[in-house]
């Protein structure tokens, strides 16, 4: 996730969305990673982002209305007090 907290510029934020979940799993060879609202945070704060805003979303799709996703704003200090 580091990686991905350097895209963007001091300041600038990054639009993060997450399966809410406790599980890694494979599904047609492909991982994904669910995470719950205190993990994603620890995620973003621990790439040296602060979290602008999170909230938990329904899925859109009716056929997976039972699933919800983990959504948070990170933002990137601009050099003055980090943004929590």
């Amino acid at each position: 996730f580091a990686w991905f907290a350097r895209a963007p510029r001091p300041g600038g934020a990054l639009y993060v969305s997450m399966k809410r979940g406790s599980q890694d799993r494979y599904v047609e060879g492909r991982l994904f990673v669910d995470l719950d609202e205190q993990e994603l945070a620890a995620l973003v704060e621990g790439a040296s982002l602060g979290i602008a805003d999170a909230w938990v979303s329904q899925s859109v799709r009716p056929e997976r209305a039972q699933e919800s996703w983990v959504n948070a704003i990170a933002r990137k200090s601009d050099g003055g007090v980090r943004i929590a």
